[in-house]
Order: structure tokens, then C-alpha cells, then sequence
């Protein structure tokens, strides 16, 4: 986070970095405990929690290899994107 001069006024930005990982966090773990019969095994929890940490850093490798991390935003629109991901988790 850092301020970047705009036309007018200082402007608060931000990388999407962190409101990213806490949407991967939010709907992989809503996915997951919503959907169990979906994915692989439920049995052993050992492969399942290994299959979730693998879609988890499967998920921001994919994004930080496409470059979608570096985007900057308002640090009031990187706000919104975490508390969706919140709300999503409460009310799924």
C-alpha cells in the first residue's frame, strides 16, 4: 500500500495480492466443506487435506503466473473484495 499522486489528490493503492488470497481462502474452504462428495477422498483425511492445500496454492500460482496479482487497485475497492469474500464464507 502506498500513496500514488493522482490528478487531484493523493490516492490510496494497493495490490490484489492479499484480497486474492483471502477470496481463494474463503471459497475453496465453502467449496469444500459445502461439496465433499466432489472431489477425490473424504475418507483418508490425509489426502483430503493435501488435495486442499494443493488447490489452494494451485489457485494463486495460476494467478500470480497470469499476472493478476500486480494489478492495483483502490485500497477502498481491495475492502469490498474481502468483505464479499467474509460474507460469502458467513452465508454459504
Amino acid at each position: 500500500m502506498w500513496l500514488s499522486r493522482g490528478d487531484e489528490a493523493f490516492i490510496m493503492t494497493m495490490k490484489l495480492r492479499i484480497p486474492i488470497l483471502f477470496a481463494i481462502l474463503s471459497v475453496t474452504a465453502a467449496v469444500y466443506e459445502s461439496l465433499p462428495g466432489l472431489f477425490l477422498s473424504t475418507d483418508n483425511y490425509f489426502l483430503y487435506s493435501s488435495q486442499y492445500i494443493l488447490t489452494i496454492i494451485s489457485l494463486f500460482y495460476l494467478l500470480e503466473k497470469m499476472k493478476f496479482n500486480e494489478k492495483e487497485v483502490k485500497l477502498s475497492s481491495g475492502m469490498i473484495i474481502v468483505a464479499a469474500t467474509v460474507m460469502f464464507e458467513l452465508f454459504i
